[in-house]
Parts: structure tokens; sequence; C-alpha cells
């Protein structure tokens, strides 16, 4: 029996240290994120599947000398197998090391294959490939110089130094990089100096914070962005820990508008270019209105001097006084056609500044929104006053942001572009997907709450697997050990009770000869005959009394260990036994364990509460399952509930923290919104100085158009009298006619001379049209590729292109470090082969890099 238990405690020992040793080659690598890779579908002809394919994460790791040479490049792919039994990977890998367990891969070509026994398959699988491919085609071509008091200097010199060193990262857009990270990577360049070793520091547009005694300097370069950033640093003693760099795709759900906005771009210009030609057209003929103009009073002068010739020839004139009647009559018609366009664009003009004036005043509105949103979660997290009522307001506030943001976006249709302004329409979704981005934070609201789900299912299961309604105290004691953490698994609660049950048994057979004896005294008579270990004896001695008090609580739950156990009469066990285990240990009387016995019955409505909790995200409902739970901790005073239920109430102060983050991202966008806006309000600063010399000019046309044609139907009129009074009078009206030649002349003359004030209209119209086009092209390219970013994009594998989209990717990159040591330099060489594991480089590489960034946006 003994030697059963010495095995039996043996592999328990074993399967903890499995566990333990996961759990740190987990934390040493906390940004590997588990996510997916999907296989490419079967062919049509092939038989239907199940549609379960395994999905991966993409992470490449580098680390790079002073200057940013590549020292060591490594793919990590992280796989969700979904029950698959193989996987297939692609790309080119100097060396695969499987990271999970210990199946060979097989290599043909490019492809990477892992194959695994069906009942062996890992649910989750990670391997690394190391390469430098993926390097070279990142969207940004990384150098790093230094110099010390403005002399160049080498990297090897400055530890230990004094003076003011300068440190200049280059981050050059990368054309040989995809199209899609080109377009959709962001770049985060971190340092970090101690505030105690430095004397001063700069860094020009960088955001500097201050953490304890750490200076954190962050940079932030938008796609397709050529940067160079510099950080000065002045110091008696120069050490430097390098710089952290993450390059990622930028996949915030608020930044989908951003290509809908790229996409009405074309929509936009296309119509501008109408409008631009159409006015050039128009334009181009009241230019070539003043030169005809013009040749027509030459052509009245010369037939004012062909007078006396039109005297002796009076039929020729009548002749030709028809034909000018005529040009004249097609001339005015044409330019009755002109005073309606010019109201037509003058209107439009009207519209847009108008609607541009609404917009601002939206902004206005969400912003207001955003601080009343802030002020009530701070009221929240107070914990003072009416808790309803605060709770209230902010369900009040949220709807009012919710109408804001309609009117928001409303006012955009009518500019019939996007500009971030549908971003937020929903914003408890919002909220959860922000979240979810920086970790999934709220879903540690419900950690206790899911893990006790998940160790009731695993556990409520019949002979064969299948789920089912109650479990019976056997299976109670497995889950409490588990949920306790006292087991790691279900083998592992079923050995510790095995092996309880056996030194139960050798203390009833050691009584049986001495009955005097205590339980005690009879463990210590095992002990001292060799039959158990002193370990033995100390494990056993601290898992029978919490096997007692689960017995004692079961009872209290279901009236005896022979009745069956509901799902939310296990929610309720296991809030009695947290209160109980949070007891300290001078008052885990039986008094003490027996009043929280005897309260079963505001357990039980607590625990049902917590059975239905369970992986609901949608936030109304979380905080009013969670306000409920509150209001029983009130009702209950200090009668229990002390324990573990009492710190997830607690952590509703995290989940409203989040959702301060979540305004403080909202009026983030807002900001980018404004920023984007300030572009376009230059431009609209710039029409409305133009605007209204513009509507100037199109009434001072409209006027002189109108004239025109007053003075054409006059003219047109003159003529007709004039004809037949020629014809009447003949020669008696040669000096009259000498006369209105000469006016007709001077008046088209002067007309003339109005349409010379075109040329200034259509230089404006122009400069209006350069300001536009240098606007889109700025964020499309020649600045950055801000227009171009696509957050719904699939993402491209670093790999290769026959991989399937990866669900999340990530490029880390860590600079040499800069720092005295009494032992020689190690040279780049002996630096690449520093004996490590993968994780430990990993570990070695970003442990101080995540703690950082981890303190600044805490």
């Amino acid at each position: 029996m003994l030697s059963n238990i010495s095995r039996l405690n043996g592999g328990i020992r074993m399967r903890q240290h499995t566990h333990l040793m996961g759990k740190r080659l987990l934390s040493s690598a906390p940004a590997i994120l588990l996510a997916a890779a999907c296989i490419v579908p079967a062919a049509a002809a092939e038989p239907i599947g199940d549609g379960v394919t395994p999905t991966y994460d993409e992470a490449y790791y580098a680390t790079l000398d002073y200057y940013g040479n590549l020292l060591d490049g490594s793919v990590v792919k992280s796989y969700t197998l979904n029950g698959a039994t193989s996987l297939t990977d692609y790309g080119t890998y100097d060396e695969v090391v499987n990271l999970t367990d210990g199946t060979t891969p097989a290599v043909a070509g490019n492809a990477t294959t892992f194959s695994f026994s069906g009942k062996d398959a890992p649910s989750h699988f990670y391997f690394e490939g190391k390469t430098a491919a993926p390097f070279e085609a990142l969207p940004w071509t990384l150098s790093v110089s230094y110099t010390l008091n403005g002399v160049a200097a080498r990297a090897e010199d400055l530890a230990g130094k004094t003076g003011v060193v300068e440190i200049t990262l280059d981050a050059i857009p990368n054309e040989a990089a995809s199209e899609y990270a080109r377009n959709n990577y962001t770049l985060e360049a971190m340092a970090v100096f101690n505030q105690d070793n430095i004397l001063s520091l700069e860094a020009p547009g960088a955001q500097v914070q201050l953490i304890g005694n750490l200076r954190a300097v962050l940079f932030i370069a938008l796609p397709g962005e050529e940067q160079h950033f510099v950080i000065r640093v002045g110091c008696e003693d120069f050490s430097f820990d390098g710089l952290t760099i993450l390059m990622v795709p930028a996949t915030l759900g608020q930044l989908e508008e951003i290509a809908k906005l790229s996409q009405r771009k074309d929509d936009l210009e296309e119509d501008y270019n109408k409008l631009s030609g159409s006015l050039d057209t128009l334009l181009n003929s009241f230019a070539d209105l003043g030169s005809s103009l013009r040749d027509t009073a030459d052509g009245l002068d010369q037939l004012n001097h062909a007078r006396d010739t039109i005297s002796n020839g009076k039929d020729q004139i009548y002749a030709d006084g028809d034909k000018v009647l005529n040009d004249l009559e097609s001339l005015n018609n044409s330019l009755n056609t002109i005073p309606g366009h010019l109201d037509d664009a003058d209107d439009s003009i009207t519209e847009v500044t108008d609607t541009a004036v609404s917009l601002r005043e939206n902004l206005d509105d969400v912003d207001d929104c955003l601080k009343d949103l802030q002020r009530d979660i701070k009221n929240i997290r107070s914990g003072s006053g009416d808790m309803q009522s605060h709770l209230n307001q902010l369900g009040a506030d949220l709807k009012k942001l919710q109408t804001s943001l309609q009117e928001l976006k409303e006012t955009l249709q009518l500019l019939d572009i996007r500009i971030n302004g549908g971003l937020i329409s929903e914003l408890p979704s919002n909220v959860q997907e922000k979240i979810k981005v920086q970790g999934q934070q709220l879903d540690a609201v419900l950690t206790q709450v899911q893990g006790l789900e998940t160790v009731w299912a695993g556990v409520a299961r019949d002979s064969e697997g299948q789920p089912t309604e109650t479990i019976g105290y056997q299976q109670y004691q497995i889950a409490a050990l588990i949920a306790s953490g006292k087991a790691s698994s279900a083998a592992d609660a079923v050995g510790l009770l095995q092996q309880v049950q056996a030194v139960d048994t050798g203390i009833a057979s050691v009584k049986a000869s001495n009955p005097a004896l205590t339980d005690e005294q009879a463990l210590a008579y095992l002990v001292a005959q060799g039959q158990l270990t002193n370990e033995q004896a100390a494990q056993y001695a601290a898992a029978k009394p919490q096997l007692i008090v689960m017995e004692q609580v079961y009872i209290a739950v279901c009236g005896g260990t022979d009745q069956p156990m509901t799902k939310a009469d296990f929610f309720t066990a296991m809030l009695m036994l947290s209160d109980i285990n949070a007891l300290p240990a001078d008052q885990k009387t039986p008094e003490n364990i027996g009043k929280i016995l005897a309260n079963e019955a505001a357990y039980a409505k607590t625990g049902k509460m917590l059975s239905e909790l369970n992986g609901d995200h949608d936030l109304s409902r979380v905080i009013g399952l969670l306000e409920n739970l509150s209001d029983l901790l009130t009702d209950m005073g200090s009668g229990g509930l002390t324990g573990d239920l009492s710190s997830l109430v607690g952590k509703t102060d995290t989940a409203l923290g989040h959702l301060n983050d979540a305004a403080d991202v909202g009026r983030d966008i807002l900001d980018r919104v404004d920023t984007l806006l300030s572009d376009i309000k230059e431009l609209d600063d710039t029409i409305n100085d133009q605007v209204p010399g513009l509507r100037g000019t199109l009434q001072d046309t409209k006027t002189l158009v109108t004239d025109m044609v007053t003075t054409i139907d006059d003219t047109h009129g003159f003529l007709t009298s004039f004809r037949s009074l020629a014809k009447t009078s003949g020669t008696q009206l040669d000096e009259g006619t000498k006369k209105s030649l000469e006016n007709l002349a001077a008046t088209l003359r002067k007309t003339a001379r109005s349409t010379d004030a075109v040329g200034d209209v259509k230089t404006a119209k122009d400069a209006i049209n350069g300001i536009i086009e240098d606007t889109w092209n700025e964020y499309t390219g020649d600045i950055n590729n801000l227009l171009l970013m696509d957050a719904t994009a699939e993402a491209v594998s670093l790999t290769s292109d026959e991989n399937a989209a990866p669900t999340s990717i990530q490029v880390l990159i860590r600079t040499q470090e800069i720092k005295k040591s009494d032992a020689p330099a190690e040279s780049a060489d002996q630096i690449q082969a520093a004996p490590s594991t993968f994780w430990g480089r990993v570990g070695q590489m970003f442990r101080d890099f995540w703690n950082a960034l981890a303190g600044i946006f805490r």
C-alpha cells in the first residue's frame, strides 16, 4: 500500500512539475498571443468536411546590433489545432524548433508539416522558425547612429562617457514590403532611462512619461511615414538599454471608416474634376467672348469707315445688317442660360459651408458627451452616493452619446464622406472591442466565474462523457480541489483523494491496535515506522482538514453526500468554500465556519446569479448583475461572502476603468478626426477667403451677362429699326449711321473690358484645385498612407503568401545594449552564439520592455 502511495506521489509531483514548467514557459514570453491560421479549403470534388481547421498567430522576434544590423531573427507560430491531427506551414527556415512536444516536422521545399497521433494531438502547438527573410520585407528599414557632444561616435565607445549623447533612429519606408504591410502597419519605438542616472533628456515629437524613477520615451509612425526619431540624453556615466521597436497592423474597428473615406475620395475627386472642367469651359467662353466683342467693335469701326461705300451700295449694307441681327440673336439665346448656372454654383458653395459648420458643432457635442461619461465613471468608482442613480445616469449619458454620434454620422452623410464618424455608433460594443485589443482585460473581471464554469463542464459528465445536469459527491470533491488550486487536473485530484484514503486506512489500522491514540499520533507512528515519509504526512495533514470542510459544505448545500448537486448548488458551494478559505488561520474556528455554513440560503441566491453570469459580455447586463450581487453583500452585512465574491464585485472598478479608457480612446479618435478636420479647415479657410470674391465675381458675371443680354436686345431692336429707317430714308441717315456705329463700338469695348476679370476667377479656382489635390496626395503616399489603411483587410503572413491569413501578426525588435562591463566586450558572433533556449532569448530580450510598456498604459 505504501509503495503505491509513493508511486502515486511521484506521479503527482511529476505532473505538478510539468504544469509549473508550462506556466513558466508561457510567462517568459508574454508577447506571444494564441490565435489561428486557416488551412486552404478542400477542392470542390473532395468530400465535404466539418469545416474545423487549425488557426494561428504569428510573431517575428529580431535582435539588432547597435546600428540596426540583424543579429538573430525567429518567427514563432502559435497554432490552435481545433481537433486537427496535422498542420502544414509554408516558409523557408534555417531551422525549425518544436516548442511543444517531441513531434518531428517533415520538411519538403518551403512546406513544413507536423503530424500527430489522434489521442496525443495537443490543443495548442508552438514552433519556432529561425530565419532572416522577414526582416528584409518589413515595412520600414531601420538604422541607428550616435553622437557624443555633437561629434559622431561609435556605440562601442560610449559606455561610461560624460556629456550629451544623441541617438537617432531612422525609419525609412521599405518599398520592397508587401502592399498590406506598407499601408496598414504602424511603428512604435521606445526607450527607457533611469531618472537618477541622467542629467537631461530631450525627445522632440515623442511622448515622454515618468514612471517611478524611469523616463519612458515613446515614438509612433503612421503607415508609409518616414521618420527620424532623435533622443538626446545628458549624463555623467552613460549607459543605454537599447531601443525596443514594435510593428503591428492597425486593426481597431474605428479605422474601418478611413478605408471608406479613401473610397469616397475617388468619387469626390471625379465630381470635383467635372465641376472644375465645367468652370474652365465657362471661364474660357467668357475669355473668348471678350476677344469676340473687341473683334466686333473693330468690325464696326471698319463698317463706319466704309459708310461712304455703304451709301453708294445700300443693298449690300442691308444684307450685311441682316447677318449681324441673326448673330446677335444667337448670342443672346446662349447668354440667357448662364445666370441660372451661376445661381446653382452659388447655392452649392453655401450648402458645403453650412454643412462644415454643422460638423464642427456635432464634434463639440460628442466631446461634451464623453466628458459626461468620464464624470459618471468617476462617481461609480468613488463608491459615494446612490450607486443605482449613478448607473442610471451612466446609461442615460451612453444613450446621449449614441444620439450625438448619430447626428454626427448624418452630418457626414450630407458631405458624402466618412471621417471616423460612424466608428462608435454602438459604444458598449466598441468598449468590448477596445478591451479585447488590449489583452481581453474585460474577461479578467469574470475569470473566477468562467474558471468555475470550466471546472463544472469538466466534471459534470456521465460514464460515456456526455454532459449532465448534476454531479455526485466524488465529482464535487474533484471539482473543488481543481477550483481551489490544490490540483491542476482531474487526474491530480483523484490521486490526492486516493492518497488521503490510503493514509486514512493506515491510521484506522494503527488505532484499531491502540484505540487510545489520536489521529495525529497514529500519523506520527506511521512516519516513525517508515511507512510514510515526512513529506507524505505533511501533504495528508494539509489536505485532510480541507476535505472535511468540503464535506461539511456539500452537506449544508445538498442535505447529504448521497444527494446530487446542481450547477447553481456548485457555485453556492464554491462561494462558501472561498469565504472559509479566506478566513485567517487564527479565525478558522468551528464557530466561524458554522456561521458560514448556516448562511447557505443567502449564498444560494448569489450562486444562482454567478451561474448565470458566466460568458455574458453585454456591458449593461454585467453591470446589472454585479449591482445585484453588491446589493446581496449589503443585505448580508458581515454574515459571509467576504472572499472571492467581494473581490469579483470589487473588480467592477477595473471594468469601469476600461470603460474610462474607452472614453479616452473615443476622445483620442475625435482628436485625430479634429486633426484631419484641421487640414480640411485650412482648405475651408482658403475657400472662405476665396468664396466672397468668387461669389462677388459670379454676381458681377451674372450682372454682366444680364446687362449684355439687355444690351444685345436693345441693339437688335435698334438695328432692326435702323434697317427699316435706312431703307426709307436712304442717304439721309448717313450721319446717324456714323454716330450709331461709333457708339456701338464703344459699348462693345466697354463690355469686353468687363470680361478681363475672368483671369482672376480662373486663378482662384486653380489655387483651390491645387490645395484639394495636395491634401489628398499627402495622406496617400507623399507623407504617409493614412487614407490607404484598411482595418478590415486580412493579415499577410511574414513567411509565405501560401499561408492563410493569421489571426494576429506582430514584429518585435530590440537593439543591442550599451553598458560598461569589467569583462571584455563580446563580439556580435559571440552574442549570436550564446547558449540559450528560444524562450530564454525572448524573455531576456523583452522582459524589461513589457514591464515598462505595461506600466505606461496601466
